[in-house]
């Protein structure tokens, strides 16, 4: 069996948990919820699994080791665990069932270390159910701040989703050869485009959704398209961003990013209100 077809069935899983999730609760937000918490875990896995490098995927969809690695994170970070953190959050079952899931999960990570789709070096499959024990209790807790009203905790629950979706965009842009990041932090160069990717990506969701959230002015919003643009244009005087097309044709594509970022941002947003409006009716 190839070692992707696995992987892909834990994406088809949390895709249907998710899916049936918001069907069933009636509820449109439960996949903002979703990309929300997935954005969470992309912050704990740029320490664990880039800056520590604590264990290594191997689903075989690329020829690069390193990115390969990459994308089959991907399979957990954006699927399965928020999908389980979304049921988890809308149905506030007992703890007895936070409890299976962390376990079922790191069954999970000793499977795949059994058929070598996954190895640890310096994780164990305790930390993975441990982990995963204080993820998914905050889950319930998380929504219920939601609910509430809480400012920090819709805010942040924003920022996450920003981040989620706007890391995932840029790392399409890292894959389509377009260009490289350079900073030297790392020996492996596909080390260090996938760390200051990341680290521009979370830059990006900070402002540009920093500013969304805060007013409907179109004028703050091109403000932060220009800062950002400035951004990539220093990084490309300075030696940083490398490219591998003219740059008029980067251009174009890093553009249409920002469009496609803005557009899901403020779908993002007016979800998240909404439910909190809705929330704040029913309570």
């Amino acid at each position: 069996m190839p070692n992707y077809v696995p992987y892909l069935l834990l994406a088809c899983i949390a895709i249907l948990i998710t899916v049936v999730t918001a069907i069933r609760k009636r509820e449109p937000f439960a996949p903002i919820l979703h990309l929300s918490f997935a954005g969470m875990i992309y912050v704990f896995e740029v320490f664990v699994l880039v800056v520590f490098e604590a264990y290594t995927y191997y689903p075989k969809f690329l020829k690069n080791p390193y990115l390969d690695s990459m994308v089959g994170a991907t399979f957990s970070n954006f699927f399965i665990i928020p999908s389980i953190g979304v049921l988890l959050a809308f149905y506030q079952p007992r703890r007895l069932w936070i409890g299976f899931f962390a376990l079922t999960m790191g069954g999970i990570d000793m499977l795949f270390i059994r058929l070598k789709l996954y190895s640890h070096e310096g994780w164990t499959s305790w930390y993975t159910i441990f982990a995963l024990l204080f993820f998914f209790m905050m889950c319930r807790i998380w929504i219920r701040k939601i609910q509430e009203g809480n400012r920090p905790f819709c805010y942040l629950t924003y920022l996450m989703f920003a981040f989620s979706t706007t890391d995932s965009i840029m790392f399409t842009l890292l894959l389509s050869g377009l260009r490289r990041l350079k900073m030297g932090l790392y020996q492996n160069p596909y080390r260090d485009d996938v760390i200051l990717t990341v680290s521009s990506a979370f830059v990006i969701s900070l402002l540009l959704g920093s500013v969304i959230y805060a007013t409907n002015k179109r004028r703050y919003w091109a403000a932060a398209w220009v800062i950002s643009i400035i951004g990539q244009y220093i990084l490309y005087r300075t030696g940083h961003l490398i490219l591998f097309v003219k740059p008029w044709i980067y251009a174009v594509a890093y553009l249409a990013f920002l469009g496609l970022a803005t557009w899901i941002d403020k779908s993002g947003l007016k979800l998240l209100r909404a439910y909190v409006q809705k929330e704040k009716i029913t309570s």
